[in-house]
């Protein structure tokens, strides 16, 4: 069903030169954007050694290097007015790696340091403290990007979250005009921590989930 109050403009969030052009276009359309939600992500299960290098690159380039170049777009001018919200779309991957994802995990580790960098050089070097940040740490959700193994998932258990659900966590973080880390996960907020955690306790989680995530 086509939405009057959706426009779609197509760009290849690798390419600089196209996110210029398609940002470009939204600022002559709509004006110059006050919220950023950097969501554009790709995932393949691979283990390290039969990752190919093409894929590989193409993951950075979508997970990770796509949030620099459309942030380099629209961030000036929210700096200028000192109002904006940027939001980064991470992943409870950011903070617990399992095998045949170390890709993925590696962009959304990527993903969290991005947003802890972007909020403190808009406090401390650009001093544009009404321009907020959020990182969002979603568990697996049910979109086709995980379809080849969602149905093994769910018979371990896991409870997959909806495309909806993150998208309302997200727009009620907006629309709270407040910055931040929401974790959209609801059994699973503990893993936020699990750098902190004794070495030997960190590696027991590691192997349960790696255990099932070796199976898929």
């Amino acid at each position: 069903q086509v939405n009057p109050r959706v426009r779609f403009f197509p760009c290849d969030v690798t390419k600089s030169e196209s996110i210029a052009a398609a940002a470009e276009e939204v600022r002559k359309q709509l004006g110059h954007p006050s919220i950023l939600i950097n969501n554009a992500g790709i995932a393949k299960p691979t283990t390290i050694l039969h990752t190919d290098e093409v894929f590989l690159r193409r993951i950075m380039g979508v997970n990770l290097m796509s949030m620099w170049l459309t942030t380099q777009q629209f961030l000036p001018h929210m700096i200028k007015v000192n109002k904006g919200h940027v939001i980064t779309v991470a992943s409870m991957a950011s903070f617990l790696a399992v095998p045949t994802a170390a890709d993925y995990s590696a962009t959304k580790a990527g993903a969290l340091a991005f947003h802890e960098a972007l909020s403190l050089e808009l406090k401390h070097y650009y001093k544009a403290p009404n321009v907020l940040t959020t990182v969002a740490h979603p568990n697996f959700v049910k979109t086709p990007l995980i379809q080849d193994f969602s149905d093994n998932l769910e018979r371990k258990g896991i409870r997959l979250l909806t495309a909806e659900k993150v998208a309302s966590d997200i727009v009620g973080q907006i629309k709270k005009r407040r910055g931040g880390q929401l974790i959209i996960c609801k059994d699973g907020s503990y893993l936020a921590g699990i750098r902190s955690w004794p070495l030997w306790l960190q590696e027991g989680v590691r192997d349960i989930f790696a255990s099932g995530a070796a199976q898929m």
